[in-house]
């Protein structure tokens, strides 16, 4: 993938990680997480993000949240839920089409798996059972877990002017959990390594503590990278820095991975 370098191009780097962890990733598989629509993983930051995946990495699934924007869509389109899925479904082929030209040229093994696919999951009812029942009993997780409700339906009303606000807490309820219950369903996949666009939020990391760290050693490793823009003179001299962008400081506003 060196041919895909730009005159001015984006390069991702890992921002926490031990020297023992880093030492795993050639031998590893990293899973990242797509969230279709989202800016900070379009263009040239997926650019960056695969062409990091395809010089550490042993090999990678690229997980497609596409059917998952059907909440979003049916606040923002105020659709019901049939049409949200449809057009959720479009947008995931869309993306697929989009950015083939990125995905396939990757040099290791590699394999995208659509959100749909984890809804039909065999763990999928079962880890959205268990998260029911953790929200109930563990009240420092409830805590973050409805702050992040907030935080999501305040991203979501400025982007959609929805009107019903009960109607959007529960879409935002629903996206959260859903989503979290797929990401408990990794545990058991054999990903070394999360690739993570921008740092942790409190309910993935209780998510991490709780559910995978304890009972999978060494798995769903988070891999938190930033990025940094180089000009064309990285090409061809000495290292030029020209931007740094440092997406662990941006405020998460409902992201999750």
């Amino acid at each position: 993938m060196e041919k895909m370098l730009h005159p001015a191009y984006l390069k991702a780097f890992v921002a926490n990680c031990s020297t023992v962890e880093r030492a795993r990733f050639s031998k590893s598989h990293a899973v990242l997480f797509i969230e279709v629509g989202e800016f900070y993983q379009e263009g040239e930051r997926l650019l960056a993000l695969l062409r990091f995946i395809n010089t550490k990495f042993k090999r990678c699934t690229i997980i497609l949240g596409d059917t998952l924007q059907r909440h979003l869509l049916q606040a923002k389109e105020r659709t019901d839920a049939a049409s949200a899925y449809t057009q959720a479904l479009v947008k995931g082929n869309e993306w697929m089409e989009k950015n083939s030209f990125i995905y396939q040229r990757l040099g290791i093994p590699f394999t995208i798996v659509r959100w749909e696919e984890w809804l039909k999951h065999p763990d999928y009812q079962y880890n959205r059972k268990r998260l029911d029942q953790l929200y109930l009993s563990n009240a420092g997780f409830r805590i973050v877990f409805d702050e992040m409700v907030q935080k999501i339906s305040k991203r979501w009303q400025a982007l959609s002017e929805v009107q019903d606000a009960a109607r959007l807490d529960t879409l935002c309820t629903d996206y959260l959990k859903e989503k979290c219950a797929v990401v408990i369903s990794w545990a058991k996949c054999g990903y070394d390594f999360a690739i993570f666009t921008r740092r942790m939020n409190e309910v993935m990391n209780q998510l991490y503590l709780i559910f995978i760290k304890p009972f999978y050693a060494n798995k769903m490793v988070p891999v938190i990278l930033r990025f940094k823009k180089y000009s064309s003179h990285h090409l061809i001299s000495q290292p030029e820095k020209v931007e740094e962008i440092d997406l662990i400081s941006i405020p998460l506003e409902g992201v999750l991975i």
